[in-house]
């Protein structure tokens, strides 16, 4: 008997894509996602790195995703980031903030719908 192996997807608006994993990889449901989040227009946070950030600010973040372009901020912990650059449609560059030693959620701003990587950064 053989064995099937799928990706669910689960589409809730326009801002929002929900997505289960399945034997068939990481990679493979990444790809997909992207490729399902770019007909939709929905922008989409990959990575955040580093993850550790000082607690004194100034780290250069790199977020990676789909559809940054027209991004109009970031936040580490409902801080905003400074220096914020859209570089393409699918890299951000930034400098943290000052924050409190702890592990915190990275926020995209965007118009067509925020997007939060949650405990991707922790400051040390």
């Amino acid at each position: 008997m053989a064995t099937e192996t799928f990706n669910t997807f689960f589409v809730g608006s326009a801002q929002e894509l929900f997505w289960q994993r399945s034997p068939v990889g990481a990679q493979a449901v990444q790809l997909a996602m992207d490729a399902v989040a770019q007909c939709m227009g929905i922008v989409v946070v990959n990575s955040v790195r580093p993850a550790l950030i000082e607690i004194e600010g100034g780290s250069v973040i790199e977020i990676r995703g789909s559809n940054f372009t027209g991004a109009t901020g970031v936040t580490i912990g409902g801080t905003a980031c400074t220096g914020v650059v859209v570089v393409n449609d699918g890299l951000i560059r930034c400098i943290a903030p000052v924050k409190a030693a702890g592990t915190y959620d990275v926020i995209v701003l965007s118009p067509l719908g925020n997007v939060t990587l949650a405990a991707s950064v922790t400051a040390l």
